[in-house]
């Protein structure tokens, strides 16, 4: 495997891994698919199909990421129509009535003006009574910084190889950064995901969607008390 792909690996085996109990995205995801049935939906920062993929069971999905490792171990799994791109950038020649990006990836947006291109960019290729849901995350301001932290020693069986993960963050004016090594034994090498989450500000993020949406409504938790510092965006509307 090239680095690449090694990133790519490692980044699916951590979901599995220690996403395995935060999964309520999914099930809240495939509910507003089930009730909108959408004729085409997209899933924004899809990575390697964690929601892309149990969504494409309720809806004919498509899935946006800029890593084209990623979407190349989605595509093993299920075969969905994918497109690399930076959602920022660019967007799909297509329309959409679900738009849905999914766990924090828009506070990936380095400002707030960046937030407002995801949103001004999904509006654009939606349908006229399409949906646009972001979920975003209010704790990361309340984070302590961490060095070198253990998240979790496995052994993974598609490389034959023990894996230890560690996690250092620190927290920024604006943002809280994390880097996640992936220590590889068998090839005695390490890979390393970056990632940088922009804080919360509702009254913001709010504003935004109000410049491209008429119908802004915020819900908690994914229908639950399980992760109250989870705050999804129905937008809905001109």
């Amino acid at each position: 495997m090239e680095k690449g792909e090694l990133l790519a690996f490692c980044y699916d085996f951590y979901n599995q891994h220690l996403l395995h109990d935060q999964n309520d995205d999914i099930l809240y995801y495939q509910n507003i698919a089930a009730n909108l049935k959408p004729k085409k939906a997209l899933v924004v920062g899809a990575g390697t199909g964690r929601v892309a993929i149990p969504l494409s069971h309720v809806a004919n999905v498509e899935a946006l990421d800029m890593d084209q490792y990623r979407l190349a171990r989605l595509q093993n799994k299920r075969d969905i129509k994918c497109y690399c791109m930076d959602f920022c950038r660019e967007v799909p020649n297509e329309v959409y009535d679900l738009i849905v990006i999914p766990y924090s990836t828009i506070q990936f947006a380095t400002d707030i003006k960046m937030v407002e291109q995801f949103i001004n960019n999904a509006r654009s290729i939606l349908s006229e009574d399409g949906m646009l849901i972001f979920d975003v995350s209010s704790n990361f301001e309340s984070k302590k910084p961490t060095k070198n932290l253990l998240l979790f020693e496995d052994y993974a069986k598609e490389i034959a190889s023990k894996i230890t993960c560690s996690m250092t963050s620190a927290k920024l004016e604006n943002s809280m950064s994390f880097e996640t090594e992936f220590a590889i034994e068998r090839f005695n090498t390490s890979v390393y995901e970056n990632e940088t989450y922009l804080y919360y500000n509702e009254a913001q993020f709010k504003e935004c969607a109000k410049r491209h949406f008429k119908k802004i409504e915020i819900k908690n938790g994914y229908d639950n008390d399980n992760q109250p510092y989870k705050h999804l965006f129905h937008c809905r509307g001109k």
